[in-house]
């Protein structure tokens, strides 16, 4: 292996007589002597083993440096190994250094490139990579899918998005929980218009895009200042895309709790408060138990619309149901209760809060705010100066609150 193929971070351990290890690590966890190992297929499968447990980034050098020492480098699948596993713990030009080197990546190291960087927010390059996997004629399976979904969600681009859902229906995926998903959580954020050249398959697969073609150009994967222009224009319109957030989640054959949630944070965000509100109840038919995000999403709905007898139903549900001391669900209410010019509520609750943060002593400060009680206001900003808690935004200042006083 060249030195260009050697990540930087790497050269120092390699120059050392010994690797480093931890002294509660032992040397026979992570070396392979000729007694221990004594073939290169029984080393090559020692390093295999190595490399499939989860690591950190210091015991991933460590073993990387292993297998320089060894001189197994040349094993593609040691180093595919490799590549996931620096992809996985965010060390992405670690990885690239190694990626770039191999001379038929596997499609291990393709999803662990793909999905490394769409997690770390570099969505463009993460979608010219699964460019340049089509391209070199490597098969994405389904494992793949969401994180490519997720990066043009990032990208908020709504037409690349829909090529890469035709691309998945066309490869047989139209049935994964994953991937549906996915496809939900990108056409909320995208916030897809309605299309005519969108059908729906009845043999219960998932929206299906017929128009499309799965093969994916270089053209469709470069992002343009056009396609990111429409999206404020089409919210400006209330067009939304929670019609295809419908029809996928309509079309999924298995749904789990992200999939209720994805499709109640689309209502939410396209101000469909009795819809949401509907959907929380049905969680309930559908055997599961709506968490904190669920919760969290339908809450600031009420607050917006001043439905104090919808949030209070949500919040009996809260009490029953044991989310009481989630502090996300708290200052929710706190918020809602706030704007329903119901504070004396919103402050019992502020009270009753075993932990408060930073989120619940801000909306609480607002809370008095709004309401007109700037002396209960200030009281409280100091009191969260004394917990050593800061103001979020420079309104919760002092300055603002007393010149209400």
């Amino acid at each position: 292996m060249s030195n260009h193929c050697i990540p930087t971070s790497l050269s120092k351990t390699l120059g050392q007589t010994q690797i480093p290890i931890p002294s509660k690590t032992p040397l026979s966890s992570l070396e392979c002597n000729s007694l221990q190992c004594p073939t290169i297929a029984s080393q090559v499968l020692f390093l295999k083993l190595l490399l499939d447990k989860p690591k950190s980034p210091f015991q991933a050098k460590q073993i990387h440096a292993q297998i320089l020492r060894t001189g197994l480098h040349h094993v593609q699948s040691l180093m595919n190994r490799l590549v996931a596993l620096y992809s996985s713990l965010g060390l992405l030009n670690d990885a690239s250094s190694i990626f770039v080197c191999l001379s038929s990546p596997s499609s291990l190291s393709w999803r662990s490139m793909v999905k490394g960087h769409s997690s770390h927010g570099l969505f463009d390059q993460s979608l010219f990579l699964f460019s340049k996997m089509r391209a070199n004629g490597v098969h994405p399976d389904h494992h793949i899918f969401p994180s490519v979904l997720k990066s043009c969600a990032g990208l908020m681009d709504l037409k690349l998005g829909e090529s890469i859902h035709g691309c998945a229906v066309r490869l047989g995926f139209d049935h994964d929980l994953y991937i549906g998903n996915a496809l939900m959580a990108m056409y909320s954020k995208c916030c897809s218009v309605e299309r005519k050249s969108i059908g729906i398959r009845e043999n219960g697969s998932i929206l299906y895009a017929p128009r499309l073609n799965d093969e994916i150009s270089q053209r469709e994967l470069r992002v343009t200042q056009q396609s990111s222009d429409e999206i404020p224009q089409e919210r400006k319109r209330g067009v939304l895309g929670i019609g295809s957030v419908i029809k996928v989640f309509d079309r999924m054959p298995h749904k789990d709790l992200v999939s209720w949630n994805t499709v109640i944070c689309g209502h939410a965000q396209n101000g469909s408060y009795k819809e949401a509100l509907a959907m929380v109840r049905e969680i309930g038919l559908a055997n599961l138990k709506p968490d904190s995000f669920t919760l969290s999403s339908v809450l600031p709905i009420f607050a917006e619309h001043v439905e104090i007898l919808h949030g209070k139903e949500i919040h009996g549900f809260v009490i029953r149901h044991g989310f009481e001391p989630d502090v996300f669900i708290a200052s929710s209410l706190i918020d809602m209760y706030a704007k329903c010019t119901r504070i004396h509520d919103a402050h019992r609750i502020f009270l009753l809060m075993p932990n408060q943060d930073c989120i619940s002593w801000n909306s609480m400060i607002a809370g008095f705010v709004q309401n007109g009680f700037f002396n209960e206001a200030l009281q409280i900003f100091h009191e969260m100066q004394t917990v050593g808690i800061k103001p979020m935004a420079a309104c919760y200042e002092e300055g603002m609150v007393t010149t209400h006083t």
